[in-house]
């Protein structure tokens, strides 16, 4: 059975473990990480972009600890 991308899972049963999936909305999570993958462009460069896209949708979503992965691996 080839790979096939579904709905944002891969599915694949060996990378998908068992379990529930609950949107976000019903599982009230303390935060959230977003990561966002950048072509040929400075990551950083396009955090406003990204933050003003994330305050589009919801103008008192809190945004914070914005790094790039080096960084995020690095720590």
């Amino acid at each position: 059975m080839p790979d096939l991308w579904i709905g944002g899972l891969d599915s694949t049963p060996e990378r998908n473990p068992d379990g529930v999936y609950l949107p976000l909305a019903q599982t009230a999570p303390q935060s959230v990480a977003l990561a966002v993958r950048v072509r040929g462009a400075n990551p950083m460069e396009l955090s406003n972009a990204v933050r003003s896209a994330a305050f589009a949708l919801d103008p008192d979503v809190p945004l914070y600890d914005v790094k790039s992965m080096p960084e995020v691996v690095k720590d």
